[in-house]
């Protein structure tokens, strides 16, 4: 039975140090324990009380949450709301896809895409803002971003933390434009695209994940 006891335990810690990281917060207002950019992995739970609101973008489906009152459960692609109102709506985001379509391939200038990365592979984002919000997996002292199809911005940017929000940082990219990120040895690039108009404005929209 002891034994039995101690594999449950291993299962358990192991179930819980894989938990995936599943939303972000786009709002938050009451006396919650969560707040603006805090990124909720599965199975985190929320009590909203009666009053409190909560906003979420889910990053696998797409999904923006807006939730009144009552207990969250975070899932991997919804919440479970209990004693609450939910009302959802589906985003433009990345949704951890990195690959462009044929068409946007042909907006970002492709050819240029692939002499900048046919040395080694690189990880593609595309951003539906100008002004995107980039989520490291750790803290980071700075970050250079330059432009790669065309002239433009080349430069160092020093946040000293986990989030880049280019809105605060005061930099604004060009829509179609191809850029590349670079951390130390490490690099990845970036596109951002127009929203379709069709689709409602969320936080998800500019939210970026390097993990």
């Amino acid at each position: 039975m002891r034994y039995v006891l101690m594999i449950l335990v291993v299962v358990s810690a192991v179930s819980i140090s894989f938990a995936k990281d599943a939303a972000i917060v786009e709002d938050a207002s009451g006396s919650l324990t969560v707040g603006l950019f805090d990124v909720l992995k599965e199975g985190d739970e929320v009590d909203l009380g009666e009053s409190g609101a909560l906003t979420l973008g889910y990053f696998s489906s797409c999904v923006s949450e807006t939730i009144t009152g009552g207990r969250v459960i975070v899932g991997s692609r919804q919440s479970e709301v209990f004693d609450g109102d939910v009302a959802r709506t589906t985003v433009e985001c990345d949704g951890g896809n990195v690959i462009l379509s044929e068409s946007q391939q042909a907006q970002s200038g492709a050819d240029v895409f692939r002499d900048e990365t046919q040395k080694q592979k690189n990880l593609k984002y595309v951003s539906f803002s100008d002004q995107p919000i980039l989520i490291f997996s750790e803290p980071i002292k700075s970050f250079r971003i330059r432009r790669v199809d065309d002239d433009g911005i080349d430069k160092i940017i020093a946040i000293n933390g986990a989030v880049a929000n280019f809105e605060v940082l005061g930099v604004r990219l060009s829509v179609g434009g191809i850029y590349q990120v670079r951390i130390r040895d490490r690099r990845f690039y970036l596109m951002p695209q127009e929203r379709p108009n069709n689709r409602a404005s969320s936080l998800l929209n500019r939210v970026i994940r390097h993990q």
